[in-house]
């Protein structure tokens, strides 16, 4: 696989750390399958990790990885504001576990903390001193959307963004936000597994996004694509993103999603996608499921 198939990928380690999605079957893994999960990606040269102490054991096994590896992931993480401990303390603290000297970013976790936040010529200096090359937001919300886009010290933002969450429904923001010079990244293309899972195994509750499951099942069947190759192809094919969220329980899942790379969607596809209709939109936000 070619370097520059791979310079849009960002491994997730939420799956590393935590049993993760709703189509994930698996335990928590091992401190070796996320060795290995790491090794693989070191190999296809997929740099970049998006990681958060939130994520159980991923920040651990990443820095048990890093002190045996004599190549390093540029590392994306995130803070969530706490009375019992300092920022400053909770910076140092991951940079000592993930055994890295900077981070590539760090982000709010929680759009509260970033809303109240006032420290942010400390969070400056951090830049300035090389300690971190980006701040960042994780968002879920066009509300939150908005407030991400409108703030200067913001450089990355992270959304939800898939198949059927597409251009018609967040494409105004995200061009604004383009214009303003944010990097953006998105995570759950595969709606946390769902828009892989089989029609028999979705439960009651995403019944009402069957009909556009169906649609976008067909298209992929008529365009000779798994499920998995439309998911991913349709945001890279769109030129808009700085980086996609990739998860992975076990190489094996790793290896699967990079061999979408290399290829895009013809624009007569993406017309198709984008023409589906989503009656319930709400069930796009995992924070509405039940």
């Amino acid at each position: 696989m070619n370097r520059g198939d791979t310079d849009q990928i960002i491994l997730g380690t939420a799956q590393l750390g935590l049993k993760y999605g709703i189509n994930n079957n698996l335990e928590a893994v091992s401190e070796e399958t996320a060795h290995s999960v790491l090794h693989l990606a070191l190999e296809e040269d997929v740099m970049f990790l998006d990681t958060a102490p939130g994520y159980g054991m991923a920040h651990k096994f990443i820095g048990s990885f890093h002190s045996k590896s004599t190549r390093k992931f540029k590392v994306f993480s995130k803070i969530t504001l706490s009375e019992d401990i300092t920022l400053e303390k909770e910076i140092n603290l991951q940079l000592k576990t993930l055994k890295v000297s900077s981070l590539e970013g760090l982000s709010f976790h929680k759009y509260q903390d970033f809303s109240t936040f006032q420290n942010w010529e400390y969070l400056s200096s951090l830049v300035n001193a090389g300690l971190i090359k980006n701040l960042g937001i994780s968002i879920y919300t066009r509300e939150q959307f908005d407030g991400a886009i409108r703030c200067p010290h913001i450089s990355v933002i992270q959304i939800p963004f898939n198949v059927l969450d597409g251009m018609k429904i967040k494409g105004d923001q995200i061009i604004e936000a383009k214009k303003r010079g944010k990097i953006l990244h998105i995570r759950s293309i595969f709606l946390q597994g769902l828009l892989l899972m089989e029609e028999e195994n979705i439960s009651k509750q995403f019944h009402s996004l069957l009909p556009a499951i169906r649609s976008l099942h067909k298209i992929a069947k008529e365009n000779e694509l798994s499920k998995r190759n439309l998911c991913l192809l349709y945001p890279l094919s769109l030129n808009c993103f700085d980086g996609v969220i990739l998860g992975a329980e076990k190489p094996s899942q790793l290896r699967d999603n990079l061999t979408s790379l290399g290829t895009s969607l013809a624009s007569t596809i993406i017309k198709k996608i984008e023409e589906i209709k989503v009656e319930e939109e709400s069930l796009l936000n995992p924070m509405n499921w039940k």
